[in-house]
C-alpha cells in the first residue's frame, strides 16, 4: 500500500503540459455537467402520472448498438413519433416480446417527458415493460453517471490546481 501511495504522490507531482490543463479544465466542465444534470434532467424520477400516456400504432422496430452491444431500441409507430427504450429498462423478455410484436398492434406507453424514453408498455392488458421496475434501472444509471460526472469535475479541479501551482511547462 505505501507503494501504491507513493507512486500517485510521484505522479502528483509530475508536470504536465499547458495545452493539457487546459483541456481537463474545458473537457471536465463540460462532461461533468452533461453527466450530472443533463442525465439527471432526461431521466429524472418522475411519478407515473406526470408520465405522457400514448396509445400508438406499433409498425416497427430498430436496434441501436454500441460497441457491439445493446444501447437502446427505437420503437416506430405509424400514428405517433419514434419513442425509445432505454438499455437499462429493458430486459431480454420485453426484448423477445417486441421482436415477435405484429405490425399494427396498439399499445398502451407511458413516456417520459424530457426523454421521450417509454418507462411502461402494455399490449392488450398485459404488462411487458413496467413502469416501476424501468425507474429503479434508470435511478442505477443516474447514480453511475453521478460518479462519472464527480470524476470528470475531479479532472477539472486537477487541471486548475496544476496550472494554479505552474506545475505546467
Amino acid at each position: 500500500m505505501k507503494r501504491f501511495a507513493a507512486r500517485i504522490r510521484r505522479k502528483w507531482e509530475k508536470s504536465i503540459s499547458k495545452g493539457f490543463a487546459v483541456f481537463l479544465i474545458v473537457a471536465g466542465i463540460l462532461l461533468g455537467t452533461v453527466f450530472t444534470v443533463g442525465e439527471f434532467y432526461w431521466t429524472k424520477p418522475i411519478e407515473k402520472t406526470d408520465a405522457v400516456h400514448v396509445n400508438a400504432t406499433f409498425a416497427s422496430y430498430q436496434k441501436h448498438y454500441r460497441r457491439h452491444n445493446l444501447s437502446s431500441l427505437t420503437l416506430c409507430f405509424s400514428d405517433y413519433e419514434p419513442l425509445s427504450i432505454d438499455n437499462a429498462c429493458f430486459t431480454s423478455d420485453v426484448l423477445n416480446h417486441i421482436e415477435n410484436m405484429v405490425p399494427g398492434t396498439i399499445l398502451e406507453l407511458y413516456v417520459h417527458p424530457n426523454s421521450d424514453t417509454i418507462l411502461e408498455m402494455v399490449c392488450g392488458g398485459k404488462v411487458i415493460l413496467d413502469f416501476n421496475q424501468a425507474e429503479r434501472r434508470l435511478t442505477t444509471k443516474r447514480v453511475s453517471f453521478l460518479i462519472l460526472g464527480i470524476f470528470m469535475y475531479t479532472a477539472a479541479a486537477f487541471g486548475v490546481v496544476k496550472l494554479i501551482r505552474k506545475e505546467v511547462y
